[in-house]
């Protein structure tokens, strides 16, 4: 057994996350992720056709599988997966042909297979894919970029004006496994005419275990990022009596 010790640079720019970023089509999250460092595309939907980058366009799930594994990518220290939602798609093709080979259905629709079966597939399909091809490169000082769509809700409460809430576009349970596996969450926006990248959790699905990041609302940039983080001072746990003192006022 090899223990290895864990000692924590907050204000060093990390080299082996996984990073998820979503937003509206054409809110620049192909071209920000091209800013990385040295990064390679696998480009599943034509997104990066009018960025300088390298990139990889697998035509089948098994071809885009081996290319996660091949030698080549020991080239490039950013790995882009565009779109997360395509790679869905191709685990909910696969589950549909093998369960209907294993029931003896004709099902086209993954949400037609009795008892959720379906839905539960997939998401286990995602996970395993997560867990054999991704985190794998993680480990080997990568850093995997996501980019997603979102998909927005409205929430109506009692008097409040309605709020919309934004998150991935992938379905419930699917969803919630790929952020949980995702170390920062940030969510691309325009505001003000300024692209803008979010990782707060107050009104949309953000949030960061990079403290420096956590909660912020930064100009979408990756020179930003490494400059917030670069500039991160930790600041020290406030004792009990401190806390109790502060509840107080």
């Amino acid at each position: 057994m090899e223990i290895e010790t864990v000692t924590p640079e907050p204000s060093k720019f990390p080299e082996n996350r996984i990073w998820l970023f979503y937003g509206s089509p054409k809110t620049g999250k192909t071209t920000f992720a091209s800013k990385w460092d040295t990064p390679i595309f696998f480009d599943l939907e034509n997104g990066a056709n009018d960025i300088v980058c390298d990139r990889v366009r697998p035509r089948t799930l098994k071809e885009f599988q081996d290319d996660l594994k091949a030698q080549e990518l020991n080239n490039y220290n950013t790995i882009v997966i565009d779109s997360v939602d395509i790679v869905y798609s191709m685990m909910e093709r696969m589950v549909i042909t093998r369960l209907n080979k294993q029931l003896k259905t004709n099902y086209s629709y993954v949400g037609s297979f009795p008892m959720g079966a379906g839905w539960s597939a997939t998401k286990g399909a995602m996970k395993s894919w997560i867990f054999e091809y991704i985190i794998p490169l993680t480990q080997n000082n990568k850093n995997i970029l996501f980019v997603a769509h979102e998909k927005s809700e409205v929430v109506k409460r009692e008097g409040k004006d309605d709020e919309t809430k934004y998150g991935i576009n992938l379905p419930g349970q699917t969803g919630t496994l790929v952020t949980s596996l995702c170390d920062v969450i940030g969510r691309v926006h325009i505001k003000a005419g300024k692209h803008m990248i979010s990782f707060s959790p107050a009104h949309d699905l953000g949030g960061s275990r990079i403290k420096a990041l956590a909660g912020k609302d930064l100009p979408l940039n990756v020179k930003v990022l490494h400059t917030v983080i670069s500039k991160y001072v930790e600041k020290p746990a406030k004792g009990m009596k401190e806390i109790v003192e502060n509840l107080e006022e």
